[in-house]
């Protein structure tokens, strides 16, 4: 198995914050997809657009996912990002070997 991590905004573009149905909402369905998730704590991220600096809120998580599903795990990632209307959003594969034991 691998993991891959990614992190979701917790407010949107103009500064809305997300209901916390609609982060759960995202939760669920990541453990329905792959078996499971960890959410860690709550962190700050940073990037530049042009001479604009943005700051979001954002909660990170983690999951497990097998070989075969790297592209299914993008996929996933771009359709949250598509439901909290975000330009881009963070992907990090994590080429070690998972265990669930």
């Amino acid at each position: 198995m691998k993991k891959f991590m990614t992190y979701l905004p917790l407010a949107d573009n103009d500064g809305n914050a997300f209901p916390q149905s609609v982060i759960d909402g995202i939760i669920e369905d990541l453990c329905a997809t792959f078996g499971g998730c960890t959410v860690g704590s709550t962190g700050t991220g940073y990037w530049k657009d042009g001479e604009t600096l943005y700051v979001d809120k954002n909660i990170s998580v983690s999951v497990a996912i097998d070989e075969n599903s790297v592209e299914q795990a993008k996929a996933k990632v771009k359709e949250i990002g598509q439901l909290l209307k975000q330009e881009a959003m963070y992907f990090e594969l994590f080429h070690s070997n998972v265990e669930i034991l």
